[in-house]
């Protein structure tokens, strides 16, 4: 049998041992199944009714692959549901820029079109959270592959290609000034 023992002018107190005061929570989400953790640890999925939490203060955590997440401080009380219901989004709208027209592919899928009303060098897109691959093209400059993450801070992604070693300009004899343009880009 658990118990305090508490001395007090020589004399022994002797109470009964203090229970946990619970509470519950009540966690939903857009979409379900979203990994529900409280204070860094996994419990359940979402929807879920969560009894025996301890009372007081905790940080509540809803994640879902390829969503973004949602993070919380919630309080606990005796007796009390705590309700939480949160929508994750699915991705974000992402602008690529690069230093020329180029052609880029997402996760093998493209070649994306230039966002209305830029010179060629600006491409949106809506990406789900998470990571993707893209790949950059041009005939006249070296190909690009890199992994992105696409998180809620991401908005733009800045791609510079570098020209091709081996491009060659010719030009006939007694001609003293050249400029060179691809799709409109002077290079």
């Amino acid at each position: 049998k658990q118990r305090i023992d508490l001395m007090h002018s020589g004399s022994t107190i002797t109470l009964p041992a203090p229970f946990p005061i619970y509470g519950s929570l009540d966690v939903r989400s857009t979409p379900m199944g979203a990994n529900i953790l409280l204070d860094g640890k996994k419990i359940d999925d979402t929807p879920a009714l969560i009894g025996k939490i301890l009372e007081g203060d905790h940080t509540l955590e809803i994640t879902k692959e390829g969503y973004s997440s949602y993070k919380q401080s919630i309080s606990i009380r005796e007796n009390e549901t705590t309700s939480v219901s949160c929508t994750l989004e699915s991705g974000r709208k992402v602008t690529f820029t690069t230093n020329m027209a180029a052609a880029i592919y997402i996760d093998g899928k493209g070649p994306l079109q230039p966002k209305a009303g830029s010179d060629g060098s600006a491409y949106e897109t809506q990406l789900s959270y998470g990571k993707h691959e893209i790949s950059v093209t041009h005939p006249n400059y070296i190909s690009l592959k890199k992994s992105i993450e696409v998180d809620s801070k991401t908005f733009t992604i800045p791609i510079s290609l570098t020209m091709k070693d081996n491009l060659k300009l010719h030009a006939d004899e007694g001609v003293s000034d050249i400029s060179c343009y691809d799709n409109g880009n002077a290079f």
